[in-house]
């Protein structure tokens, strides 16, 4: 009677702990310690206090007293019960995310702030306006103009009661914006207009001046250094409002030396260069250092002029920046090893993995390295096999790791580490 009673309390207390555990790694309630019975013999005991009658087929664990429905811990018995070498208990974590990270260098054009103001008098009918129009397009559409702020005007003004109004100039038709994004509305404007009016280049000149020495005191600037300057295209002498040509160049004289505001002036056939010349003299806007006597741009020459003359004046103007860039991209079949519960050590014999895909989950097998994968299939491996810190999928399984509907891996810490399977 004294045996029976020692072989009963050993039931409850191995019962007791299998009951605390978060995960039986068994795969059936036999094997996990999730009911306690099968058997098909009378039970032994069943006295108090475990309560119960003797049990015909082992009962959960309270409610029967057969062998049939205990712990049997040398495997020896006749039910179907937890033993101590079938199956243990473990607890299921989610891993954490490993990354990666890329430290690089990226060089970009800075910004500036550029403000085009475009001749659209009757002269420029026919091949020039043509011209014009598409070197404006080609320029806002060239890669190389990325990061560029653009504004966009014409002269004279539509509003022929504002012919000579500075303030008509003043203001963009199409306001600042960045490239590549503003290109789409730089473009539709410059479809709209077409040549029509007069040459009002003192009043035209002064508005587009005056709008790059008010851009240069905003605190709104992105960066807070924008410069600003002033890309003024026409084919002709001036007409109407100021005609006197020293008049005419020294607004671009004054917006330099009170703001340091260059000018760049562009000729096409039948501008006054010897006017062009001087406004680019003292804008400080030299269109060609290797012509000292030719500070304007003369695109007089073909269709092509102007557009490399646009070209010329944005490589002059823009300046490069040199930023450091860091991405961290997730590694798709690396994980951490999770740290164990509170008050438990890890052991990386204890370690087990399993994939969980559309919503269920197969176990993965453990190698003892990388070179060991293309034997094994479903195979992981640690980084370390001595002080691991990470559980690194092989290549075949990485792959389908990485498959539509695969959620991740769970790691399962208190079970005996499983073997690969042999391919």
């Amino acid at each position: 009677m004294m045996e029976a009673r020692t072989r009963i309390a050993l039931v409850v207390s191995i019962a007791s702990f299998a009951s605390l555990t978060s995960f039986a790694c068994g795969s059936t309630p036999e094997e996990s310690g999730a009911a306690f019975g099968g058997g098909t013999g009378d039970g032994v005991g069943g006295a108090p206090p475990m309560g119960g009658a003797p049990g015909t087929g082992g009962a959960m664990l309270g409610t029967g007293g057969g062998v049939g429905g205990g712990v049997n811990l040398d495997g020896g018995g006749v039910g179907g019960g937890f033993t101590g070498d079938a199956a243990c208990a473990a607890t299921s974590l989610a891993p954490e995310t490993i990354e990666t990270t890329t430290t690089m260098d990226v060089t970009e054009v800075k910004p500036i702030a550029l403000y085009l103001m475009v001749d659209q008098s009757g002269s420029m009918a026919g091949a020039k306006w043509t011209q014009a129009v598409n070197a404006i397009i080609g320029f806002v559409n060239d890669p190389a103009s990325a990061n560029l702020d653009v504004a966009l005007n014409f002269f004279a003004t539509a509003d022929i009661f504002r012919t000579c109004d500075i303030s008509a100039y003043g203001t963009p038709l199409v306001p600042l914006g960045r490239l590549p994004g503003h290109a789409p509305a730089i473009i539709n404007e410059t479809n709209l207009h077409f040549p029509s009016t007069g040459t009002p280049i003192s009043a035209a000149l002064a508005g587009a001046t005056g709008f790059c020495e008010g851009f240069k005191t905003l605190t709104t600037r992105d960066p807070a250094d924008e410069d600003c300057v002033v890309v003024f295209l026409t084919d002709g002498d001036p007409s109407g409002c100021d005609t006197d040509l020293n008049n005419i160049a020294q607004i671009a004289g004054d917006a330099w030396t009170n703001s340091q505001v260059r000018t760049y002036a562009i000729g096409m056939q039948g501008a006054n260069f010897g006017l062009l010349n001087d406004i680019a003299t003292r804008g400080n806007g030299d269109c060609d250092a290797s012509a000292p006597n030719a500070q304007a741009c003369d695109v007089t020459t073909g269709a092509g002029a102007l557009s490399a003359a646009l070209a010329l004046i944005r490589d002059t103007i823009t300046t490069t920046q040199t930023t450091t860039v860091t991405m961290t991209t997730p590694l798709a079949c690396e994980w951490g090893i999770p740290a164990p519960p509170p008050g438990e050590i890890f052991d990386p014999t204890q370690v087990n993995v399993e994939l969980l895909a559309n919503g269920t989950s197969s176990p993965l097998g453990n190698v003892a390295s990388q070179a060991d994968c293309p034997n094994f299939s479903n195979a992981w491996y640690y980084d370390d096999p001595i002080n691991p810190t990470r559980i690194i999928a092989c290549d075949d399984t990485c792959t389908a790791v990485t498959q539509p509907g695969v959620a991740g891996v769970n790691v399962l810490l208190g079970c005996a580490i499983e073997p690969a399977i042999p391919k």
